[in-house]
């Protein structure tokens, strides 16, 4: 397994200042392929700005995963699913821990995995100094969100990953995703504040021209009660709502969150409302 590790290394060709983000990112992929094993992709689809890292390749690295079940369920089990995810981290020689959060309220079921930074690097092949460097005490987290109560209208697609750990996975397909994303630029509850990963992700929906799947994005907006469900929605609305967001957003809080995300590229520095504006003309509809 150490091997294998070693040859994901190789094969991204990681630089030394990526290690940390490197690290999650690999976690990440082991968690997928236990998660695969116990089945969940049965029950439940990826999605969110890890998902277009994982699938898409789009040019940041990510924090969480995040999923959506197929049907609504407000008994289902995150445990009896991550304990597969456990088990597959452990077979790279890895320690894991996980912490559950608290469930007693809300539609999103959320568990943590954490894993020490060292260990991690170490058995990819990092050398050896670099590993050092690290805090001994260093965690790689993983955040697992898994919404038991989904909007309706999502479609999926099906992934055979290689890469080259080998595991089945399912998706939401790029147009529900875009939906559900331009859902969280909108009512993310920090105020002014937004994740510039969001608007990051946003600006590459655009520039690989997918459309919206305007189904999930009226039940999203339906969900976060950013409409009331007898309300017209249509392109005109959704771009009236973006134009109000698009205009309050602290965009320089934006762009510094992106900077830790973007290693090997230049980070944005030039977002401001105009250029977001500009873009709502460019936004369609999925055939």
């Amino acid at each position: 397994m150490k091997n294998l590790l070693n040859e994901i290394f190789k094969a991204n060709g990681i630089e030394r200042d990526e290690a940390p983000l490197f690290a999650r990112e690999l976690l990440q992929k082991i968690i997928l392929n236990g998660l695969s094993r116990g089945q969940f992709f049965k029950r439940a689809a990826f999605h969110g700005g890890t998902a277009l890292r994982i699938l898409y390749d789009i040019g940041r690295y990510s924090e969480d995963l995040d999923f959506s079940l197929f049907e609504p369920d407000p008994d289902f089990n995150l445990s009896r699913y991550l304990s597969y995810a456990e088990n597959e981290v452990r077979s790279y020689g890895l320690t894991v821990t996980t912490k559950v959060r608290d469930v007693t309220a809300g539609n999103i079921r959320t568990e943590d995995m954490r894993c020490n930074m060292r260990e991690i690097l170490f058995n990819v092949g990092f050398p050896e100094d670099l590993v050092e460097s690290m805090h001994r005490d260093a965690v790689v987290k993983v955040k697992i969100d898994v919404n038991t109560e989904p909007p309706e209208g999502a479609r999926y697609d099906k992934f055979a990953m290689n890469d080259p750990l080998n595991y089945y996975l399912c998706a939401l397909d790029r147009e529900s995703m875009f939906a559900g994303k331009i859902g969280t630029v909108i009512a993310r509850k920090w105020g002014h504040r937004v994740k510039g990963r969001d608007l990051f992700d946003y600006l590459w929906y655009l520039d690989n021209e997918i459309g919206i799947n305007m189904e999930y994005m009226r039940s999203n907006l339906v969900n976060q009660q950013i409409i009331r469900p007898d309300d017209e929605f249509n392109l005109d609305v959704l771009r009236s709502i973006l134009r109000e967001r698009f205009y309050a957003i602290d965009y320089r809080s934006a762009m510094d969150d992106v900077k830790g995300f973007v290693i090997g590229q230049r980070a944005p520095d030039n977002w401001n409302s105009d250029l977001f504006k500009a873009t709502l003309g460019r936004l369609k509809e999925s055939e």
